[in-house]
């Protein structure tokens, strides 16, 4: 808010490097999450081992035995049923599937001569069918970026054996036989998942190293890596930009001092079509990572790996995430750890959708000794983990009660264990196990769970599902500019200007979310980025701050417009100072604050109408206005925590008659508008009470200063503004307050070497809540 006032948390709050979270154990009552739609039977379905969703929302299920292919649509009807029992269909079900831009499904299986068939599907017809004339394995399909499908396949017996074809078809073609636009041999030791594309052609990972190839069939450039981790299956994808991750084992010492273990790795290393980029080798002793490498849209990856408790050969081993960025620098790291040691985790997957986002799909078994013998639950616990900070955003389980060996459970349905996400929808297969012990299964159904803000899984979302861009404007003061995330924009943190603009702001988070194609633009000769900090609602469109007013970012051009302003007319920050330095409850020191509300609602409603200055400079674009989120808990801030316990410290110093620490408390009390009467009275109690009743008179303070700014945009009345409410029960904030375990806001930063410039960072948002506004906005889309 107010640029004169503070950004930043204590340094007992900051969160500096890797953050390590242990994912929280579920509830034990029988629980189901919120569905989509009712749970649709697929008890035909044997043993489904692809789930793969579609550009439009749906779903298409295939199995490894029997039956064939089950196409649900988004509402879940099922809107496709393919038996495989005779020629030209397969014998066996889907194991590679592969889906275009335009819905059309293309799934590859053996057919009752062993040879394997390549079919494209649309609206539950069969457009036209590709047979191999010889025996081959299909190594995986992709679809490029340019449109057209693409499958690598190895052959097993002569005239094939050991020729590795790359083949591209028209998905549009129709009739017997596909239009073949590209058909290559390949050399190489290629395994299952073996192929991705990227922007400008194919990538291929071989056993050895990683083989470019352009649409056109033109081998590009071939990358050697020594001693690959090839367990078996690859599984790999690219960023669009191409760049590959490849997992490198251990040299053959730390192999025997592990226990002569083969799969140790050692580095891994990032490749593009320029060559090598970095690697990262801090993994910890004796770690294994099993071919779970995910690229994320930055041009990150998020790495699966175990390792043994304490790097010691023979312990327990355990599981961890964990994520690198663009330049092979840790950003988090998350130890799949369970509290309760009833609890095991038979199997884990995951996947990274198209904001970055990570979807861990576990299945867990509770135990429970009865009459001697030892009965399991299985439980499927969903976890989505915010990929810029490792928060788990959200979790949801199905679950029996397991207190009782009676209780249903829920397994997985799946020899695969396949992972399946799209746009708000996380798809599992479950078997409705009527007891514990193994499973008795009564029945096979698909769940939809509704999951806000998950996308359908990165790269293939990015191709399948291109996104139109956006110009996007974000406006409004210090919670919009990024106030508790420095280090600031070059030239935003100046003597002549503070406005303080953060790469780490919530509009600088949603400028790089795929998913949107928000992008801010140049107006003007300035980018469309223009919050600054301590501005006012005047220096959106009236009045110059540090620099010129914000509309002047804004034309007809202007697709989006974000905004927080309000607050520094309050002006809630020096409220909190008072309830530090006096007793803010008290209606003759409150009454200005709360009077100043009623003046806001009335100029907000002039700024966001219809004759308005955003509105008429930017008459075709959508304004999402962001309410503030409760800086407090419900219950009153100790003396102990983190932000209060600093300035006890301090203030019990000053009482002592320690000089720097008495300076210290005189320059904050003078910064807030302080008498010195009133710090030198401060610093006599030596004590700063933080009680009750000021929580709740702060708390007010927010409720009614966003019920001001719902007002405003209520009395407009225009489908084109929309309100979001960071205190809705579903918002992310919700118990990230300060003097919480894990606050989402900065505390009061006391630096003896800059005291002017760095209380400014103070009771902001930090990392994780400019994150937490960023998955509030998605929510609201």
């Amino acid at each position: 808010m107010r640029q004169d006032f503070w950004r930043s948390s204590l340094a007992i709050l900051s969160l500096a490097g890797t953050l390590i979270i242990a994912l929280s154990q579920p509830a034990q009552a029988e629980t189901l999450p919120t569905m989509q739609y009712s749970p649709v039977d697929i008890t035909d379905m044997a043993n489904p081992v692809t789930l793969t969703s579609q550009s439009d929302g749906g779903l298409t299920i295939g199995c490894s035995v029997g039956t064939g292919t089950k196409r649900i649509s988004s509402s879940g009807e099922v809107t496709q049923n393919i038996t495989f029992s005779s020629e030209p269909y397969p014998s066996a079900c889907p194991r590679t599937v592969a889906v275009a831009q335009d819905g059309t499904l293309f799934t590859t299986a053996d057919r009752n001569n062993g040879q394997p068939i390549i079919q494209a599907i649309k609206d539950s017809v069969i457009k036209w069918s590709y047979p191999y004339s010889c025996l081959v394995v299909v190594r995986g399909m992709v679809i490029g970026t340019n449109g057209n499908l693409y499958a690598l396949s190895t052959g097993l017996l002569s005239p094939c054996n050991g020729q590795n074809m790359l083949i591209g078809f028209a998905p549009t073609a129709e009739g017997a036989s596909p239009t073949i636009v590209l058909n290559m041999s390949v050399s190489g030791n290629f395994l299952d998942g073996g192929i991705s594309a990227y922007d400008d052609g194919l990538v291929l990972r071989t056993t050895t190293g990683i083989q470019y190839v352009t649409y056109a069939g033109e081998s590009e450039q071939e990358f050697t890596v020594d001693n690959i981790v090839n367990n078996g299956q690859i599984y790999h994808n690219s960023t669009l930009a191409g760049r590959t991750f490849v997992p490198v084992r251990a040299t053959q010492l730390n192999v025997q001092l592990c226990g002569n273990d083969s799969w140790v790795v050692s580095s891994l290393y990032a490749i593009e079509p320029s060559g090598g980029v970095w690697s990262y080798s801090s993994f910890p002793a004796c770690s294994h990572v099993n071919q779970e490498v995910e690229p994320t849209p930055t041009g990150g990856v998020v790495i699966r790996y175990s390792a043994p408790q304490g790097g010691i050969p023979g312990n327990t081993r355990e599981e961890h995430l964990l994520a690198l960025d663009s330049n092979g620098k840790k950003l988090w790291q998350i130890e799949v750890a369970l509290p309760d040691t009833s609890i095991s985790v038979a199997s884990m997957v995951f996947a990274v959708d198209n904001n970055g986002n990570v979807a861990v799909q576990r299945l867990l078994k509770y135990r429970l000794a009865a009459n001697g013998a030892a009965y399991y639950s299985p439980a499927v616990q969903l976890q989505l983990v915010n990929g810029r900070t490792g928060i788990i955003t959200g979790l949801y389980e199905f679950s029996g009660d397991h207190t009782s060996s009676s209780s249903a459970g829920y397994d997985w349905y799946g020899g695969n264990f396949t992972i399946s996400i799209s746009h708000g929808t996380w798809y599992v297969s479950i078997l409705n196990c009527a007891s514990w012990k193994n499973c008795t299964a009564s029945s096979a159904k698909l769940y939809a769970v509704k999951v806000p803000g998950l996308q359908m899984d990165y790269p293939r979302a990015a191709i399948v599902s291109p996104v139109a861009t956006f110009n996007y404007a974000a406006l409004g003061d210090s919670y919009s500019s990024g106030e508790g995330v420095p280090p600031f924009i070059n030239g935003t943190d100046t003597g002549s200007n503070n406005c303080h603009r953060s790469d780490g702001a919530y509009g600088s988070l949603l400028n790089e979310t795929p998913s949107l194609g928000w992008k801010f633009t140049m107006v003007n000769g300035q980018s469309s980025f223009v919050a600054c900090s301590g501005a006012k609602i005047d220096n959106v469109a009236k009045m110059r701050q540090f620099e010129n007013f914000q509309t002047v970012a804004l034309n007809e051009n202007t697709d989006v417009i974000t905004i927080s302003i309000g607050g520094n007319d309050v002006p809630f920050q020096d409220f909190v100072t008072l309830c530090l330095f006096s007793d803010c409850s008290d209606a003759a020191n409150n009454q200005d604050y709360f009077a100043n509300i009623e003046q806001i609602e009335s100029s907000l409603t002039d700024l966001y109408g219809e004759d308005g200055a955003i509105h008429t400079s930017a008459p075709n674009a959508k304004i999402y206005v962001l309410g503030y989120p409760q800086l407090l808990p419900t219950q009153g801030c100790a003396q102990t925590n983190g932000w209060m316990s600093t300035f006890n410290s301090l203030t019990v110093a000053a009482h002592s008659g320690d000089l720097v620490s008495t300076g210290i408390v005189a320059q904050i009390g003078n910064k807030a508008g302080f008498s010195s009467s009133q710090v030198d009275a401060l610093i006599a109690s030596g004590v700063v009470e933080f009680n009750q009743n000021e929580v709740d008179t702060a708390r007010l303070l927010v409720q009614q200063l966003d019920q001001a700014i719902k007002d405003a945009v209520a009395l407009v009345n225009q489908s084109w503004l929309v309100y979001i409410d960071p205190l809705d029960d579903n918002s992310p904030f919700t118990g990230h307050e300060l003097c919480t375990s894990q606050p989402y806001f900065n505390g009061l930063t006391v630096n003896l070497g800059d005291i002017d410039h760095d209380l400014k960072y103070s009771y902001h948002p930090n990392s994780l809540g400019q994150s937490a506004y960023q998955q509030l906005i998605l929510q609201q889309l």
